[in-house]
């Protein structure tokens, strides 16, 4: 990407009808003595810290010797109130780089401030206490930790970027993981930059703009630059408009995550910036975030993406080893997602661009989700079958906005492979999830196929399968109230993968020890089935005997038929949901309880039946005991159909977990006949 610079050497003069400036509304290194006495933050009183004022301003000016360029000033001052609260030491600045072009700090301050007999007491970071961390091939991370940090001590820091990449706009966070007292940006746009703006995120904000005139008097000549190459000589007189606008918050609420929710970057309060297009004077516009068409263009041009699908042929004999005796397309795609997965191993890395060829990566025999994703997509494409990338956001890398067309916001990619009677989502970097289910991580709204005719989204849910569970249990209860009983769980899905992922990483010993932590149960066998067979359920079997598994009370005999619940407690606490609740994949439980009663022993008093759903049949519940003879049959069954509830349904579905807890804590009541 190159943006146009002019040079303005021979004069140079700017008037405007009001030039504007921004300042932060406190001075470094003015600490008050309110701020520096404060042990609690009012409004939060168990806070570990809490932001003073987090202070941003992102302008666009002109420079008489560089030409356009973008700043970003940054000043904030956070209260340490508990020990708790010493990580908001630890300061990260990403900085963005491209070849030898790269953003620079500039002025960098940060003090830490404590009150010593009555005094307050500087202590300043050193230049030497900085260091920096390489992210990625545009990404660095400049670090320090603020010095003598101790409960009541104020932090503060401010610095300067300087940046030439216009499409690398600073976005804006208005919520921390810590209490805000007071949030605010500032930004100084001229006319010839559009950007797309997007705020997200529930705290209200405050708005205001201005529009200020600008005029600029020159002598020019137009050098080579970030956007254009020419060399002109000229004079005249440009006017153009600078836009202003600012946004800020009181008292922001600290970001606290709710159970079952997708990435926090979906749901902090931010403001986030895209570059549309440019169009300076006299030039003609230049887009620059451009279409999801042309999106889908430069994906398929990639040498790294969309040249790496169109054939390699040492895999055409590797693959026709594979497929040779395989007649069916659904038979061939399995056997080279075997292979895949056999041959090579997922380094955690999550990419959409391949790293090297394909050769030397199968050689290798390790790489990104890039590096097997399209491995995997070659080779189905020279078995025959018809594949399409799909890009996609990971759920911890936030939601991909579809109104911006920016490759930047995916870092996965899986394949979309069609056969006669439908499409399938694969993903072959996870060696404990069969063909048709996709990895969690990828459960994230949509994803985008790139197609040579038909580039489209792709409903990434479809790709997920379900999380079941059966749960048999069979038991004999004697006279002193002592249970011996046999246990079975058949996982499928994902319960499968989270079984699978903890016994052969973890062990069997260590899988043991968690499982049976806090029971007394005295085990006398154990069975496990299937671990290794990833098509195929995973099966338990426990056999064991409980002592005094009911309580006797005053010649009655109390009795709880649930070994394991279904639901022990219920993760919705809070009255109100400001989030949606994400389970990610659709949930089922099925318990089936069978206890021999010893003889005379009668049921004095049973449960009640009950059956309820959520609306639409989103979830549903249904518990049943009876008594048949002397055996009590218990059967609870739990769904939930759906991934995502929003606000809106919260407290339908906070009652609904309500009722099954309080349902699973009822006693059968036995007596002596």
């Amino acid at each position: 990407m190159r943006f146009l610079s002019i040079l303005f050497i021979l004069i140079f003069s700017l008037t405007s009808s009001e030039i504007f400036s921004q300042r932060s509304p406190i001075k470094f290194g003015k600490v008050s003595e309110e701020e520096l006495t404060m042990d609690q933050y009012e409004k939060d009183p168990e806070a570990a810290a809490v932001v003073l004022l987090d202070y941003g301003f992102s302008k666009i000016d002109y420079n008489p010797k560089s030409g356009f360029q973008l700043t970003f000033d940054r000043h904030c001052r956070v209260k340490i109130l508990s020990k708790e609260g010493y990580d908001q030491a630890d300061v990260s600045i990403p900085l963005y780089f491209d070849g030898s072009k790269k953003e620079k700090i500039l002025g960098l301050k940060a003090a830490s401030y404590n009150l010593v007999n009555g005094k307050m007491v500087e202590t300043k970071l050193k230049n030497k206490e900085t260091f920096t961390e390489d992210i990625s091939k545009n990404l660095v991370i400049e670090k320090f930790t603020l010095p003598n940090v101790q409960v009541g001590t104020v932090i503060e820091f401010s610095y300067k970027i300087q940046s030439d990449f216009f499409h690398h706009f600073q976005d804006w966070d208005f919520q921390a993981e810590i209490p805000t007292i007071r949030s605010e940006y500032h930004v100084l746009i001229p006319e010839y930059f559009h950007y797309e703006r997007f705020v997200q995120g529930y705290i209200p904000l405050e708005q205001e703009g201005d529009v200020k005139n600008r005029i600029i008097n020159y002598s020019t000549s137009t050098r080579e630059g970030t956007i254009a190459n020419q060399h002109t000589m000229g004079a005249g007189r440009i006017e153009y408009r600078e836009n202003y606008t600012k946004w800020a918050a009181n008292h922001v609420p600290a970001f606290k995550p709710e159970p079952y929710l997708s990435s926090p970057r979906n749901y902090k309060s931010k403001i986030i910036f895209e570059l549309g297009n440019l169009k300076l004077p006299d030039r003609p516009i230049q887009v620059i975030m451009g279409t999801w068409a042309d999106l889908n263009s430069s994906f398929l041009k990639s040498e790294s993406f969309g040249i790496s699908l169109r054939g390699s042929n040492f895999l055409k004999k590797i693959v026709d080893e594979i497929v040779s005796d395989i007649p069916s397309i659904q038979g061939k795609v399995s056997a080279i997602y075997d292979y895949v997965q056999n041959n090579m191993a997922w380094d955690g890395r999550n990419r959409y661009f391949i790293s090297d060829n394909l050769k030397k990566i199968l050689d290798e025999g390790k790489g990104s989700s890039a590096d097997i994703n399209l491995l995997f997509a070659n080779m189905v494409n020279l078995a025959g079958a018809k594949v399409e990338p799909v890009l996609l956001s990971t759920r911890d890398n936030g939601y991909v906005r579809e109104q911006f067309a920016m490759s930047s916001q995916f870092n996965y990619v899986i394949s979309l492979v069609q056969f006669d009677e439908g499409s399938l989502l694969i993903d072959a970097t996870d060696k404990l999830l069969p063909i048709n289910v996709l990895p969690q991580r990828c459960l994230n709204g949509r994803g985008f196929v790139v197609s040579e005719n038909n580039y489209r989204w792709a409903d990434l849910n479809h790709g997920a399968g379900r999380s079941k569970v059966v749960i048999y249990s069979e038991g004999e209860l004697n006279i002193t109230g002592n249970l011996h009983t046999k246990l079975t769980f058949t996982k499928d899905g994902y319960d499968a993968r989270n079984f699978r992922g903890k016994y052969l990483i973890e062990g069997e010993d260590n899988y043991l020890t968690s499982f049976f932590a806090g029971k007394d149960w005295d085990v006398k066998s154990k069975l496990f089935e299937s671990v290794t067979e990833i098509q195929s359920p995973v099966k338990e079997s426990y056999e064991f005997t409980i002592d005094k598994f009911s309580d006797e009370i005053q010649g009655r005999f109390y009795l709880d038929p649930i070994l394991f619940k279904i639901i022990d407690d219920n993760p919705f606490k809070s009255d109100e949901r400001i989030y949606p609740v994400d389970f990610s994949y659709p949930q089922e439980v099925t318990y089936i309880s069978k206890i021999v009663l010893p003889e005379g022993f009668e049921v004095e008093e049973m449960p009640e039946p009950l059956a309820i759903a959520l609306p639409e049949n989103a979830g549903k519940f249904m518990y049943n005991a009876s008594k048949v003879g002397n055996f009590i049959n218990v059967v609870n069954q739990f769904t939930i159909n759906k991934s995502v509830f929003v606000q809106q349904e919260y407290p339908a579905l906070k009652e609904f977990y309500n009722i099954i807890v309080d349902k699973q804590k009822e006693m059968i009541v036995l007596k002596k006949q």
